[in-house]
């Protein structure tokens, strides 16, 4: 069953990096609160790192959620933009960056499909996509932890998938992402529990959140085979 609905998550038709609509994150403005008649809300910590080639750190633009429109057999992105309060950019070799990600959602079932976005420099812009495909079921409301998700890049070998996705293959978007080396390595990904951590920097850095309880929901590892033959243009 989660293998069948994570293939409405697959689309046919390459995803763009810069979507036509976004969605903005939950808590941007220190005045919001949290109610417990609204929404869930959940939250989720990323820290991406470019180890092949540390000069460009990847940063991240959107996370893509695609949710399943009930009764049919097809699903609907969702494109949560980052925004200043999600970003802990150290954009250095040691650190690469980090985001305090929070997500909105009305009650269905959901994927994670990937994170993206860019490294940037002089006459350079390399895309990335970080694959993922963690199934969601929102059923009820509350404040849920989802884990930190940690994406380091390294050479890619046969078969692995880019991390651009394998997408931005023509000859002029090759020839730019070639200094951050996104064509030729690959995003191994870890989803780990670092619930204190990281609930006590969301806490600290968003006070709506500062007397809430937040439940555990830790994501399953990211199944990459599954990511390969479904992360396709």
């Amino acid at each position: 069953m989660k293998k069948q609905f994570l293939a409405f998550a697959t689309v046919s038709l390459t995803l763009l990096l810069s979507a036509c609509g976004t969605t903005k994150m939950p808590f941007d403005n220190d005045v919001d609160v949290y109610s417990q008649n609204g929404n869930p809300i959940y939250l989720m910590t990323a820290t991406l790192k470019n180890d092949f080639k540390p000069a460009y750190q990847p940063k991240v633009m959107d996370v893509v959620l695609m949710k399943k429109i009930e009764g049919q057999e097809k699903s609907e992105a969702i494109f949560l933009r980052t925004d200043a309060k999600s970003k802990i950019e150290d954009d250095t070799p040691e650190k690469g960056n980090s985001y305090l990600l929070r997500m909105e959602l009305e009650k269905g079932e959901y994927v994670i499909r990937d994170m993206r976005g860019f490294s940037n420099g002089f006459m350079v812009s390399g895309p990335f996509f970080v694959p993922m495909f963690s199934n969601i079921k929102v059923t009820r409301s509350g404040v849920y932890y989802l884990g930190h998700v940690q994406a380091v890049t390294r050479a890619k070998k046969a078969g692995e998938i880019s991390s651009t996705g394998d997408i931005f293959q023509a000859p002029i978007n090759h020839l730019s992402t070639i200094p951050t080396g996104y064509n030729d390595s690959t995003f191994d990904i870890v989803i780990s529990d670092q619930y204190e951590k990281d609930i006590a920097e969301f806490k600290r850095k968003f006070p709506a959140l500062k007397n809430v309880e937040v439940q555990k929901s830790i994501l399953p590892p990211v199944d990459t085979e599954f990511a390969k033959k479904n992360f396709k243009p």
